[in-house]
């Protein structure tokens, strides 16, 4: 019990015990920080973009290729934001309570085009929204 005492008294203890912490803090407020970039970065994408596709049908054979193209760059934004969801370079806590329901109807109101498209042309397509979409 000495030892301990001694051991906090001791400057070197407290200078290990930041060493410790100050990296560990750092590292969560970087996360939040790029958490909070992505958020905001896909919000003003994903705005734009949602706003270009309002309008389109949803039936796959009912759309032009530029229709097709409009949905695309829409659900690649939140597709390649899902990534770093699913990846864990993103703060899941964050992303979960502003993003949640954006990335789901991303997904659900487009599930028949993606599954179309899947069929059609390449079977992994928005795979990282998917698995967002089901585990958020």
């Amino acid at each position: 019990m000495d030892k301990i005492i001694e051991a906090i008294i001791n400057w070197d203890f407290w200078m290990l015990l930041a060493t410790a912490t100050i990296p560990l803090a750092l590292h969560n407020y970087s996360r939040t920080s790029t958490t909070m970039n992505a958020i905001n970065e896909l919000r003003q994408k994903s705005t734009i973009k949602w706003q270009a596709i309002t309008d389109i049908p949803k039936e796959f054979d009912n759309i032009t290729p530029v229709q097709r193209h409009l949905i695309m760059d829409y659900l690649n934004e939140y597709d390649h934001f899902c990534t770093l969801y699913n990846e864990g370079l993103i703060k899941k806590s964050i992303v979960k309570k502003t993003r949640k329901t954006t990335i789901k109807n991303a997904f659900n109101i487009h599930k028949s085009f993606i599954t179309r498209w899947r069929e059609e042309y390449d079977a992994e397509a928005w795979i990282n929204l998917e698995l967002c979409a089901s585990k958020i």
